[in-house]
């Protein structure tokens, strides 16, 4: 599930929430506007909902704007030979854009693969369309980057005709962009080990570096987000799966070798519950370049404040904890994603379980002296 708040066209100022929602065995895909003040906004349709018909196959989606205010979302889709990835183009009435690659949706094809699976999007600034994900042949898995452009349709000077199919037994979770510069976050994963992974690739799909981190015997650690700061620096932020499961930042220089300015030599562990584990969904820079993380934290939704230097921030949270827990839902409370508004507010999308079903909200928190 994720938020943003358009900024171009007719509706600039409100939010898009996009999300899913399960009916029997079917799951779909559903876009919800919020006015600028939060509220639904019966203007997108009586009730704020708006369901687009493409049939998930898993509920992970990406949520993107470019420039002339429309939205571009990705995830994977139900085939008739398993699972494809897809891209979809709509305006901010969530009406499907016909204009976009085949009646508003493009479909990944890859030659052999049973399965493809695309889980984020990001632009660059030619307005190209950047999706990374994985695909399955013959039972293995291998990454996969694609580049549209802004009509949908592949970039033919990307990679091999419009995409990259990366090593076997790596997974590409996250992708973000700097201008033509593309960096991309995942994992390998090898006889009961993984390792985190990080690449720069330039406009036409050139490596510039890999970073790999240290191995562990989890193979359940994961990519939340990817970023750059002003600098240049680049930021893994990931899931460390422990006792208890741990927030895990890894901060890269420009050339991709790690920050050891940063944290102990470019890499910090978190814990960030009063008890239980941590869990991130996303993150964001604020304009001192010290990261705001967004997620779960014993069960309650969690913020709470990295320095630049990698330390957490102690004045951040109550007690000097360095990290906020939710009180706004009284069973299972996770922030999904985030948007900084300015250094001392964010938007979060959150989705509260009450055991029936996930209900699905936005919350605007202030940072005061207890956090949020």
């Amino acid at each position: 599930m994720h938020v943003l708040q358009l900024s171009n066209g007719p509706d600039a100022g409100k939010y898009i929430l996009a999300s899913t929602a399960k009916s029997g065995s079917t799951t779909k895909l559903v876009l919800t506007r919020f006015t600028s003040a939060g509220d639904i906004d019966t203007g997108f349709s009586e009730s704020g909902h708006k369901e687009i018909a493409i049939g998930l196959s898993n509920s992970r989606i990406a949520l993107t704007e470019q420039s002339d205010g429309k939205l571009v979302i990705a995830g994977s889709k139900n085939s008739e030979n398993g699972e494809a990835g897809f891209v979809a183009k709509v305006d901010q009435s969530g009406n499907l854009d016909t204009s976009f690659a085949t009646d508003g949706v493009y479909t990944s094809s890859v030659s052999g693969a049973e399965l493809v699976n695309l889980t984020d999007i990001a632009l660059d600034n030619s307005g190209n369309i950047i999706s990374v994900g994985s695909i399955v042949t013959s039972g293995t898995p291998s990454p996969i980057v694609i580049m549209l452009t802004p009509e949908g349709t592949l970039e033919p000077n990307f990679g091999t005709g419009g995409s990259i199919i990366g090593s076997a037994f790596e997974y590409y979770n996250r992708v973000h962009t700097d201008n033509a510069d593309i960096f991309i976050g995942g994992k390998s994963v090898l006889s009961g080990t993984s390792k985190l992974i990080a690449l720069k690739l330039s406009s036409n799909g050139t490596e510039v570096f890999k970073y790999v981190g240290e191995e562990t015997t989890d193979t359940d650690n994961k990519i939340a987000q990817i970023l750059t700061d002003t600098t240049g620096k680049l930021y893994l932020i990931a899931n460390l799966i422990d006792s208890p499961n741990k927030a895990n930042v890894i901060r890269l220089l420009v050339t991709g070798a790690l920050d050891t300015s940063f944290a102990l030599n470019g890499v910090g562990e978190y814990t960030l519950a009063s008890s239980g584990d941590t869990e991130l969904s996303g993150a964001a820079l604020n304009s001192s370049n010290q990261l705001i993380l967004a997620g779960k934290a014993n069960d309650k939704g969690m913020l709470a404040r990295i320095l630049t230097n990698g330390t957490l921030d102690n004045t951040f949270g109550a007690s000097g904890a360095g990290f906020y827990e939710a009180s706004q839902c009284a069973s299972t409370h996770v922030f999904t994603s985030i948007i900084l508004q300015n250094d001392t507010q964010v938007v979060l999308s959150s989705t509260c379980n009450d055991t029936n079903s996930n209900n699905v909200s936005i919350s605007k928190f202030n940072f005061e002296e207890d956090g949020a």
